[in-house]
């Protein structure tokens, strides 16, 4: 009796033991004023390729320069494009004159059904080389889709480029993002809208943000749950890549 107390006692204990850790983890898990190590990434980023296999004349924005929206980065030459359209204009004049003829032919029963139909397939044709011509102009001139700036060049004036080359990498810093990892159990005190302060390490200066995603789904595994959050950057002082310390203090 007195071992199977002994027993009993010696179970209890490596329970209380076993569960201590997980009560101190939960409880350091919804501990939100430890620093959360972030980086800043660009809300918007995308990267500028040539539709059109040309030359460059000239190449309007450098490495780091800043550009706004609708500025000219790259222009391709288009003569070559330019001419194609004349050409395509021209087959168009001629193709819409023998489809018009075709159908006062057949109206007068002198020309057959087979006949207006491939002069209206070669005034279809015609109009569709113009208008191929005239896109390809067009993408001669190539702008930006967005305001922001040159994060990476990798042609220079002259070359002559390939379609689908990619010629610049730009990004919107004008609002910059950080992603953390929070625990579950924080889950239902977390909002769009809440406000977080950074920590930026390279400028020693703190700054604010809002929560702007928060996951849809939280890891079972590592119970947690990611976030994005926000953050101002219309003075221009940071720029992606910098790095900080997140505090977020919930309600």
């Amino acid at each position: 009796m007195q071992r199977l107390r002994a027993v009993l006692l010696m179970c209890l204990v490596l329970a209380v033991v076993t569960a201590t850790p997980a009560s101190a983890q939960d409880t350091a898990g919804a501990d939100l004023g430890t620093p959360l190590s972030v980086v800043f990434t660009p809300r918007y980023e995308a990267i500028v390729a040539s539709e059109v296999t040309a030359t460059i004349l000239e190449v309007n924005k450098e490495f780091g320069q800043a550009f706004t929206q609708g500025d000219v980065l790259v222009l391709l030459d288009d003569s070559r494009f330019r001419l194609a359209r004349n050409r395509a204009g021209a087959q168009v004049a001629a193709a819409s004159k023998t489809y018009s003829v075709n159908q006062e032919l057949f109206e007068n029963d002198s020309a057959s059904v087979l006949e207006v139909e491939q002069a209206r397939g070669a005034l279809g044709v015609a109009q569709a080389e113009y208008a191929q011509a005239d896109r390809d102009i067009e993408s001669c001139t190539i702008v930006a889709p967005f305001t922001g700036r040159v994060s990476k060049l990798m042609v220079n004036a002259h070359e002559t480029v390939q379609e689908g080359q990619e010629l610049l990498e730009i990004v919107d810093d004008s609002v910059l993002l950080v992603k953390t990892l929070l625990p579950s159990a924080a889950f239902r005190s977390v909002s769009v809208g809440l406000e977080v302060m950074i920590q930026v390490n390279e400028i020693d200066a703190q700054v604010s943000g809002a929560v702007s995603h928060i996951s849809a789904t939280l890891d079972p595994a590592s119970g947690t749950f990611e976030i994005y959050a926000e953050v101002d950057n219309s003075e221009g002082q940071l720029r992606s890549g910098m790095t900080g310390t997140l505090i977020l203090d919930l309600p």
